[in-house]
């Protein structure tokens, strides 16, 4: 063998491992732990909006405000305002779908429902689809 058949010959050596190292390192998340967090994480963090007067998107109440605090580890902070009153307390939720979640909200007595729509929270006081009281967008 020559010189240069040797250097071809290491040079698709060389190919191969790399294409076989590449190849071998690639990683499948559908399956991942992590992506598991994923669900939970469009959900986590601060969400602010108001008050819709008679479930209508179109009367936003600008004095009737809620912020909402969900963490990843299920639990949540809520606070609610208006011109006469403020409540804020502690929850806890569950998902139910990437976009669903329900809290119970102990010190209200109450179980809450959030569906998230494109880049929009709907808080519902009585099931999807019933009652909007809510409005929030994500900070």
């Amino acid at each position: 063998m020559n010189k240069n058949s040797i250097l071809n010959l290491v040079t698709v050596i060389m190919a191969i491992v790399l294409n076989i190292g590449f190849v071998s390192c690639s990683k499948d998340d559908s399956n991942s732990k992590d992506n598991d967090n994923s669900i939970n994480n469009d959900i986590v963090g601060t969400w602010k909006g108001y008050s819709c007067g008679n479930s209508n998107l179109d009367d936003l109440s600008q004095n009737h405000t809620l912020t909402l605090v969900f963490s990843s580890d299920g639990s949540g902070d809520y606070l609610e305002k208006d011109n006469s009153f403020s409540d804020h307390c502690s929850f806890n939720y569950e998902k139910e779908s990437k976009t669903r979640a329900k809290a119970y909200i102990s010190t209200r007595g109450s179980v809450q429902y959030y569906e998230i729509v494109e880049d929009e929270m709907y808080v519902y006081g009585h099931g999807y689809g019933h009652d909007l009281d809510f409005l929030l967008t994500k900070q």
